[in-house]
Order: C-alpha cells, then sequence, then structure tokens
C-alpha cells in the first residue's frame, strides 16, 4: 500500500488509535480530528465507518476483520521504502494523535517548536529519520518520567515518555 490515506491511518493507530480483533477504533476529544480519520478510513478500505458521540468524546469506529490484519500485519519501518507522500500522511496521522506545536514570545524572541509524546523509542526515531529526510531538524530526544497518577477509580503506574 502506498498512498497518503493508508499512512494516515497507520499513523493513527500507532497513536491515540487502536486495533482490537475485528475493530479499528479511535476515542478522542477533537471532533475535527475524529471526521478526518473517520474519512481516510472509508477512503481506504471502502467501507462504512461508524462516528458516535458519547462521554464527551468522539469514537470512529470501522468493523472489518481484514482491515484489522491489513494495518496489524503492517511493520511501520517498511514506510520508509514507500513514497514521500505516504510517509508525510504517516507522520501527519502520528503528530495529530501524539504531537504538539508551541509558539510563544518572550523578550523579543520567537520560540517555535513541535513535540512527539511516546512510550516506543523506536517509533520517536523512526519520525526523527522521516522528519530529517523532509527537512526538518530535530533537537532531541529526552526522556521524562510521570508519576503514578488516578484516574477516577483506578491508579495509573508510572509511564516513561519519549519526546522529539
Amino acid at each position: 500500500m502506498n498512498n497518503k490515506e493508508f499512512g494516515y491511518v497507520l499513523g493513527v493507530i500507532y497513536g491515540d488509535g487502536w486495533l482490537d480483533k475485528n475493530s479499528i477504533i479511535l476515542n478522542v476529544k477533537d471532533k475535527d480530528f475524529a471526521m478526518f480519520f473517520k474519512f481516510n478510513l472509508e477512503k481506504l478500505f471502502n467501507k462504512e465507518t461508524k462516528l458516535h458521540y458519547y462521554n464527551n468524546l468522539w469514537r470512529v469506529l470501522l468493523h472489518s476483520r481484514n482491515a484489522v490484519k491489513t494495518l496489524r500485519n503492517f511493520d511501520y519501518h517498511k514506510i520508509s521504502n514507500l513514497s514521500q507522500e505516504t510517509k508525510c500522511a504517516f507522520l501527519k496521522g502520528f503528530f495529530d494523535s501524539e504531537g504538539s506545536a508551541y509558539y510563544f514570545e518572550k523578550i523579543g524572541v520567537r520560540n517555535r517548536k513541535i513535540e512527539l509524546c511516546n512510550t516506543n523509542l523506536d517509533l520517536l526515531l523512526f519520525c526523527k529519520n522521516i522528519l530529517q529526510e523532509i527537512g526538518i531538524k530535530s533537537l532531541k530526544i529526552d526522556r521524562r518520567v510521570r508519576k503514578e497518577r488516578k484516574l477516577g477509580d483506578r491508579i495509573l503506574q508510572p509511564t516513561l515518555f519519549y519526546y522529539s
């Protein structure tokens, strides 16, 4: 597969999306992000995709065993061999899921930064290489540890984060 829809969907799956046995799922707060993911899923797999809103989240859901199999069996490292358009779409999907951008001015100095957070260091290094291929220099990969925290009645264990 060598197209931008495939790259985008794969990038989102490695970010906020996930695969279960028969479905591709994304839960997000941003409606535009959910709708764009839905559009790309439908265009890629030519299947109707559901969009629901509940508990203050937008859920995109595609039931397709074949689509899940296609995405699950694809190693993201193979994206390096695909077109520039597919690589950029992968980055867009991954940054839509896991990235953020900052701009602030302090004492006449403009600071611009993009940040990508994920626990998979190999995936971050892969994205860093693609960014360098397209002319975006990444300064560092750092490691931060998030402390134990509470979410509702569950206790979330400490998580290791890397960012580029």
